[in-house]
């Protein structure tokens, strides 16, 4: 019972060091004449812009991508466009069996005054996009590996 004992604090224990690689690709959203998506734009990213969700758009424009490498409670800062910050960090990950590890991220943005624009708790599967469109013509999507 000890040799099981000590294996599964070993266990938790590489599992709350893991790193884990999030990607936040900021979008620029608006209401043109004709159709566009940016070509350097991820294909998941230009097929899901063309859904219903989105249809108050038909132009997207990668503004920029930020990289994120989090430990478990581990905090991460973004600068996005405009002067904002994206701060998020990474409460949970749940591994479940036969399923892809699921992400919990808090994030909160605030703008170049510090002023909190929105916060959320996202939860995300490992290799799917979630969006958060919380401001006017504007689309952050975050994915996580």
């Amino acid at each position: 019972m000890k040799t099981l004992f000590v294996t599964l604090i070993f266990v938790l224990a590489n599992h709350a060091n893991a790193q884990h690689q999030c990607t936040v690709s900021e979008v620029a959203a608006s209401k043109g004449g004709a159709p566009a998506i940016d070509k350097t734009l991820p294909p998941k990213l230009k097929k899901v812009f063309k859904s219903p969700e989105f249809s108050r758009w038909n132009v997207f424009k990668k503004v920029g991508v930020h990289q994120m490498t989090f430990n478990l409670l581990d905090s991460q800062t973004a600068s996005l466009s405009k002067g904002d910050k994206l701060k998020a960090v990474l409460t949970d990950v749940t591994k479940r069996p036969g399923k892809k590890s699921r992400f919990t991220i808090s994030a909160i943005a605030t703008n170049a005054k510090n002023k909190r624009l929105w916060s959320t708790t996202i939860k995300l599967d490992k290799g799917r996009f979630f969006y958060i469109t919380k401001q006017s013509g504007r689309i952050l999507a975050v994915r996580c590996l």
